[in-house]
Order: C-alpha cells, then structure tokens, then sequence
C-alpha cells in the first residue's frame, strides 16, 4: 500500500509544481538566471532599472517544540552596487513549526525593487529577553519560553548568500530557517532561548523534493531509538551521515532535515525533505534527533541510508 500511495503521491505533486512552473513561465514570455522569470511589471527607481521580488518562508523543523513562533515587520536586502533596501510592512508573527513538509508563507509578494545582484537579506525579527510578546518557544506541556532575536546590526536573520532580481523581471526564492541548528538554549538565561542565523535561500524554479516512508522495524525496533525520527539529507551520493555541528566546519552538516510523522490513515511512516535545489544527494534515517546538540559533536547514529537525485518540479521517492 505505501509504495502505491507514494506512487500516486509523486504523480500528482510532480504534476502540480511542473503546472506551477509553465504557467510562470507562460507569465513572463522568457526566462533569465538567477531563478527569474521575465514577467514585466518594473520599471525604475530614481532612474535606476528595478525588477519585481517575492520571498518565502520555511523551515527545517525541530522535535522538541509544538510551536517557534517569530515577529517580523520588515525585510532588508543588500545589493552588490547600492546602498541597503529597507522593506516594511505590518508586523506578523509566523509558527515557524507549521511551515513543514514542503509548506512556506510568502513575506515578500512581487515586491518592486532595484534590479541586479544582491550581497545578502535580512529578516527583520523582534523578541526580547524574559518576554513572550513576540517571539516564543512552546513545548508539550504548555509551557513557553521567550525567544530572543540577538541584536546584530539590527534585530533579525541575516544570510549572506547571492541571489539577482532582473531587469524588469521577477525573482522569487525561499528562505529555510534551519531550526534544528538555529534554536539555542544557553546556560544561565533562565530558560530563555535564543535564534541563530541558520538559514538557506534557494530559487523556486529550480528546486524539486524528495519523499518517501521509513520502515516501522527502524521507529521501533532498535535499542537505541531513544528520541526524535527524524530524516537527514545531505549534498552528493555515498555521504557518510554526521550531526548538525556548528562547532567543526570541516563536517559534512545536513543541507535539510525532515521529522518523520506516523500517517495515521495509512499506518505508514512518512517524510517529505522540500525545497531541495536540482542534484545527487545522500538520505539517512536516525531515531536520536532529539539528542543533536548543534553545539557539540555528537555521535548520532543513522541506522538507514540511501541515494536520491532531484529534479526541477518533481518528487523523488525514496523509502527507508
């Protein structure tokens, strides 16, 4: 039954985000790089040519939490040549948590700014010390923690990765907020916890998924299942599965996680890791999630592995 179901599954998502795709491409009558498409609507700023933005948001969820919730009231953007862009709008709080499996919220809609090559972004957060007004952290029992955005030369999330918005054209990507390295806890904060910058940008005409289930004998059946099923991915075939370590950057850390849940319909256990750019990737299974500690090396054993290739506005299938 699972393997036709995500037979099933992968036909209609592939067909979906391949409908998605042709119609921005009808939209805009061409294409560009950068992961754009010509869709008109620019113009120009103080002379200068612009083009239209749009950002979404995801994550990379963690087990630990029923809900990370964030307020945003403004996105900055760095171009290469020009000063910083400031975008405002009403603030929002967004559970982080519910943008899983392939779910996002877009923050940004087509938004007119200058066109050309862009440094870095910035999500402009809000979340103090000993105070849960805007930012939190909520766990099982109910209870929540503060959620503190760290103060760097603004309040917020900053990437510093390249991506272009074209002339008179449209440039839409996602942002994946890493939750599994972003989400700190120090000692002596009185339970407060803080968000690092743990982020990704990936361009939405280029990215597939891959999906799949994982064998109830790997949930259950090994003594050292102690905490969190969870799906590791990883760039490149054959890679030896690690941790989410910030502590060594020479480790091959996961691009994504994704946890895996019990469909309760099908009696499976299913996964979906999204957003994933076009490539050759390594797939793990480990059932000690909860234990990874981004702070430290931890010794994570992964007791399924397997290989996938992703294609532009399809699902891979790849069970465990």
């Amino acid at each position: 039954m699972a393997s036709q179901f995500w037979t099933i599954y992968s036909t209609v998502r592939g067909l979906i985000l391949l409908i998605l795709l042709v119609t921005a491409a009808a939209c805009g009558g061409g294409g560009d790089s950068g992961g754009v498409d010509s869709v008109g609507g620019g113009g120009d700023i103080g002379g200068e040519p612009t083009g239209q933005l749009s950002i979404a948001i995801t994550d990379a969820p963690v087990d630990y939490a029923t809900e990370v919730v964030v307020t945003i009231d403004a996105v900055e953007l760095k171009p290469t040549d020009g000063t910083p862009v400031l975008i405002e709008f009403d603030a929002r709080q967004i559970d982080l948590l519910f943008l899983q499996d392939g779910a996002s919220t877009v923050i940004l809609n087509r938004e007119t700014v200058p066109a050309g090559e862009y440094n870095w972004i910035r999500l402009q957060l809000h979340g103090d010390p000993g105070t849960v007004n805007d930012s939190y952290v909520m766990f099982e029992d109910g209870s929540m923690h503060p959620l503190v955005i760290p103060s760097f030369d603004q309040n917020g999330l900053k990437l510093v990765s390249g991506f272009v918005v074209p002339v008179n054209g449209h440039g839409s990507y996602t942002l994946e907020v890493n939750l599994r390295a972003a989400l700190h806890a120090p000692p002596g904060q009185n339970g407060d916890f803080f968000l690092r910058s743990a982020l990704r940008i990936v361009d939405n005409t280029m990215v597939g998924e891959i999906a799949g289930t994982v064998s109830s004998d790997l949930i259950y059946g090994d003594a050292e299942c102690t905490s969190g099923n969870a799906v590791y991915v990883y760039e490149g075939f054959d890679v030896i599965p690690d941790d989410v370590d910030l502590v060594d950057s020479d480790d091959a850390g996961p691009v994504t996680s994704s946890i895996v849940k019990l469909n309760e319909t099908t009696g499976d256990y299913e996964y979906v890791a999204a957003f994933l750019h076009a490539g050759d990737y390594t797939v793990a299974f480990t059932c000690q999630a909860g234990d990874d500690d981004p702070d430290l090396d931890d010794t994570i054993i992964f007791t399924a592995m397997d290989n996938a290739t992703v294609v532009v506005g399809e699902t891979t299938v790849v069970h465990l």
